[in-house]
């Protein structure tokens, strides 16, 4: 296995022991073995629990910074097209990256004072071009809702509760979730449209 693929492999199978066992009860060792590494290249490559736990979260944002990316240049750049492409993404990271979502529900708290720090500010960035569609919404008259903030709370809110209900085997397709938020998130924020579309 080269460096890359081995970071990897331990960070998959690291997110299962520590969705399934949480931080204080996912091991190391068992860890390194279910990776097929040894305990010293386990630490070659995450000094400790705690490091490993800050690169599975961090793994996690740079996945969803990517949808976000992907989501904002195949759709429009109107206030509408952004909140869209943002519900979009944030649906289809919660759904096809449950136990990813789960971690970072769960384990967030487990991080260390830098490490929490440094995540929270990702996490506010990554944040903000839902923060700003909204804003932009508003000013342009697309979106009238009387409480900005709040309305985008509340998408960020209902978008993240996905993964504790999502079934990948349930009647719900995942892009028949990301019409429906889309749709409710329009309603949240007052779209001057109520037909506005979805696709």
């Amino acid at each position: 296995m080269t460096i890359g693929s081995v970071q990897h492999d331990l960070l998959a199978v690291a997110r299962r022991e520590f969705v399934e066992r949480g931080y204080g009860g996912a091991s190391i060792r068992s860890i390194a073995q279910k990776t097929g590494v040894s305990l010293s290249a386990m630490y070659y490559h995450y000094s400790s629990k705690q490091e490993l736990l800050a690169a599975m979260l961090n793994a996690g944002m740079d996945s969803f910074e990517g949808r976000v990316a992907e989501e904002f240049e195949a759709k429009d750049s109107t206030p509408t097209g952004r909140l869209l492409g943002y519900v979009a993404s944030l649906v289809r990271f919660r759904t096809l990256e449950q136990e990813q979502s789960q971690l970072v529900q769960t384990e967030t708290r487990n991080l260390e004072p830098q490490h929490l720090a440094a995540y929270r500010e990702r996490q506010r960035r990554s944040s903000e071009p839902l923060r700003r569609a909204v804003a932009d919404g508003v000013e342009s008259g697309e979106f009238r809702t009387p409480y900005p903030e709040d309305s985008y709370r509340s998408i960020l809110g209902m978008c993240n509760a996905i993964a504790h209900w999502y079934e990948p085997d349930g009647d719900l397709a995942v892009e028949e979730i990301v019409r429906r938020y889309q749709e409710i998130a329009l309603r949240v924020v007052y779209h001057r449209d109520a037909d506005a579309p979805t696709s």
